[in-house]
């Protein structure tokens, strides 16, 4: 047994959020206490009845409320003076010998940076997004080239863009937390050279990681969740996240309408909380009169994500924003499904064009069709692409050589 002590830090955390980064922070808590590590998730809850400490998966978490209204964030995201004092109690009790943050840009705040380095012999920092440097998704300037040479952000554009929530010490605040970690990683590549090029340094990168062991197929259950979902003799494209229009969600929508004037077995599988996005998306189909060709799935537990991956054909990631590290990407592959995916970001970095799927330009609708037609009209080579897949993931993104890599940052400090 390991008897080191690590607090995992975060805003959020399954199964109450299900998003990329609570998935992450999630996966890598329980592979450290799978191997000896004695593991303390602290995160925040919105719904007062949540909040409270308990014991999942032998992981203790420590759950706090926190709730606000989102126009004071670039503000609270520095000093969250109504969770701080929380916080910092925990940090003390630990005695932690690591403190590893992942997102914290909006409960948990910045200056917890500074008081985990009071309290921990070692700080660490996983950045999953642009939050750091931006206020937002960040999306591609036009004309909305492939190839980025900068990601500066300029004052005058967050000015012009966010007007009343602009913080003028926001992005010079956090640069200034950003310099106590003993590193940060960053889940990309891209990700990487956009918090250099708005002065973010000391930054590692280690791709996110996935436990295939979790990801086996049930086809029993998979055909009862077709039957369920009224999927059986379609051609499934499913769509799976935060069903926004940073994501590509409206966009799907449109390209439907294309695609079945091809392929008219082909549906839309809608993997996500049926919110106020996903209405809209319900709406743009009734203006198309293509309402029977979306199905939403409503949000998920893991066992039903499987199905939902194991019932459809292929995977479209179809982000107009930059999408820094999909994890949406890793469990397609994993399901040894073909993937359509945003050139914005990080998804090139496993997706390889026309060897496991393709990396398109969202913005040129014509090619995203194309690419997503091609696929499902090809039954060789959408088992071809999905072999290629799972072999990638399985050669460079399993949790082990993730945990691995922590690890080495972790021992050189400690």
């Amino acid at each position: 047994m390991n008897n080191k002590k690590i607090l995992i830090v975060t805003d959020d955390f399954p199964p109450k959020s299900g998003g990329g980064a609570a998935i992450i922070s999630s996966i890598h808590a329980l592979s450290l206490k799978n191997i000896g590590y004695e593991v303390v998730v602290i995160t925040t809850v919105e719904d007062k009845s949540e909040m409270g400490e308990f014991i999942e998966n032998g992981i203790r978490i420590i759950r706090f409320y926190s709730k606000y209204d989102s126009r004071y964030r670039s503000y609270l995201s520095l000093y969250n003076p109504f969770l701080l004092s929380k916080v910092s109690k925990v940090f003390k009790k630990e005695k932690a010998d690591i403190i590893h943050l992942h997102n914290i840009h909006y409960h948990i705040s910045h200056h917890a940076i500074s008081i985990a380095r009071k309290y921990s012999r070692a700080v660490f920092m996983t950045i999953h997004d642009s939050m750091p440097f931006h206020y937002s998704k960040l999306f591609p300037d036009f004309p909305y080239k492939t190839h980025t040479k900068n990601y500066k952000v300029s004052v005058l554009r967050q000015l012009k863009d966010f007007r009343f929530r602009f913080n003028p010490f926001k992005n010079i605040l956090i640069r200034y937390y950003l310099k106590i970690p003993n590193k940060i990683f960053a889940v990309s590549n891209a990700l990487m050279n956009a918090l250099n090029d708005n002065g973010i340094g000391n930054v590692e990168v280690i791709h996110n990681g996935i436990d295939i062991l979790e990801w086996k197929l049930d086809n029993g259950e998979i055909e009862v969740f077709k039957v369920e979902h009224n999927l059986s003799h379609k051609k499934v494209i499913m769509f799976c996240g935060r069903l926004s229009r940073a994501k590509g969600g409206e966009l799907m929508v449109k390209c439907m309408s294309e695609i079945i004037k091809i392929i008219p077995e082909a549906v839309l599988l809608i993997v996500g909380e049926k919110d106020k996005e996903a209405l809209n998306m319900l709406k743009m189909a009734e203006n198309l009169n293509i309402e029977n060709k979306l199905v939403f799935s409503g949000k998920l537990g893991r066992n039903s994500i499987i199905n939902a991956y194991g019932a459809c054909d292929m995977v479209v990631v179809p982000s107009l924003c930059f999408d820094w590290f999909p994890t949406v990407n890793l469990e397609a592959m994993v399901m040894r499904k073909p993937i359509v995916a945003t050139c914005f970001g990080g998804s090139s970095e496993i997706v390889q064009n026309n060897v496991n799927g393709y990396i398109v330009n969202p913005y040129n609708k014509d090619e995203l069709v194309k690419s997503i037609i091609d696929i499902l009209s090809d039954d060789i080579k959408s088992r071809n692409f999905g072999y290629e897949g799972y072999k990638k993931v399985i050669n460079t993104f399993i949790i082990d050589r993730y945990i691995e890599k922590i690890l080495y940052w972790y021992n050189k400090f400690i």
